[in-house]
């Protein structure tokens, strides 16, 4: 990409099109730039770093909560457990 010229979008453009579309070299430069592409794409689920850190701090707390209620199972499971021991114990 970093080879193409604007006389080449002109000519080819105007092979495929009937008529040569003029692009400016630093607008040409700009479009296919990968990084400016991705910086531009900052929508939910875009590729752009500020996009892709907020979905990895949303995807963190969601894993928190999980651990949260895990434990919070864990705790009800063993405490049914003991009181169904205890109950065992008193037959």
């Amino acid at each position: 990409a970093e080879d193409i010229t604007p006389a080449m979008i002109e000519s080819s453009s105007k092979a495929v099109l009937g008529k040569s579309l003029k692009i400016p070299g630093n607008e040409l430069q700009q479009a296919l730039n990968p990084v400016l592409n991705v910086n531009r794409r900052n929508g939910v689920g875009g590729p752009a770093p500020e996009s892709v850190k907020a979905m990895i701090d949303n995807q963190r707390k969601k894993i928190t909560a999980e651990y949260m209620r895990l434990e919070e199972r864990v705790t009800k499971i063993n405490r049914a457990k003991n009181n169904l021991l205890e109950a065992e114990k008193s037959l």
